[in-house]
């Protein structure tokens, strides 16, 4: 599964054989924050693994 961090969006994995970085490109025509987002984890629930999009938009220093 992956997140985008900011808003929190759930985002479905399109192709279990995409790396984490051509998901959040595929992604990014429909939420161009992505555009400019950086990829963390994997993190580990009870059941899955998720990786979080992590925006630099709007943000100083």
């Amino acid at each position: 599964m992956f997140v985008i961090e900011k808003t929190k969006k759930r985002l479905d994995d399109p192709n279990p054989e995409m790396t984490p970085d051509q998901v959040m490109s595929y992604y990014s025509a429909q939420f161009p924050e992505l555009t400019t987002a950086t990829v963390h984890g994997p993190e580990m629930d009870a059941e899955s693994v998720i990786y979080k999009f992590k925006t630099t938009v709007g943000t100083k220093g």
